[in-house]
């Protein structure tokens, strides 16, 4: 874009450039300011314009001839949430036209609201592809379940109903190659272990006996 020229020139220019007469061209820019949200900026030098005016701008110039492929790389990396939105609802108007708009982006969420179907690349290599859907559903299977016994059935006595739930769940998180693992207190230790070890233990205690 020429920065000393107003938006509408602009456009009308590229208009020119690609065959169409002055008052055809003077429509066509007219249609696409009011689409990209800048008919009321038109009469601005380029050079005024915020970061997301420029690029919508950017995207109105390469719609002049009504492409059947347009290719948008990365069209709304530094704009604020605002412009982007902006440039979304933009893109969005272009493919229910009829135009294939091929769009590289960073941004997941943008992908996954403007995308019907997606292609991961990594260094140069596709290494997905698929509907959003398809995507998502590819990822994340894995789950882990943990499921605790009940207090009740953790039987050891003089223990209260929490400390032996505890107890449990650690001798079944822990393998372990020669006793079962409790929570101690220095009685039990004093109780599982000779009186020489159980000593030792106890300075280096981390609340379990193995």
């Amino acid at each position: 874009m020429d920065e000393d020229l107003t938006g509408r020139e602009n456009l009308v220019l590229v208009g020119r450039l690609l065959g169409f007469s002055w008052r055809g061209a003077r429509t066509r820019t007219d249609e696409l300011l009011d689409a990209s949200g800048l008919a009321e900026a038109a009469g601005r030098q380029v050079r005024t314009f915020s970061g997301g005016m420029r690029r919508r701008l950017d995207i109105a110039a390469s719609l002049v001839a009504t492409p059947d492929l347009l290719f948008l790389d990365e069209p709304t990396t530094g704009l604020d949430p605002r412009s982007r939105n902006q440039v979304w609802d933009l893109v969005r108007a272009i493919a229910a036209e009829g135009t294939t708009v091929l769009l590289t982006t960073q941004y997941l969420e943008e992908a996954d609201r403007l995308a019907d179907r997606l292609a991961v690349i990594d260094r140069g290599k596709l290494i997905a592809e698929g509907t959003n859907h398809e995507l998502k559903v590819s990822v994340g299977g894995n789950t882990l379940q943990v499921r605790l016994r009940a207090a009740e059935q953790c039987s050891r006595p003089g223990t209260s109903s929490r400390k032996r739930l505890a107890s449990r769940s650690t001798m079944e998180a822990i393998p372990t190659h020669s006793r079962p693992v409790w929570r101690t207190t220095r009685r039990d230790k004093r109780r599982l272990l000779p009186r020489k070890k159980w000593k030792h233990l106890w300075k280096k205690d981390t609340g379990l006996i193995i």
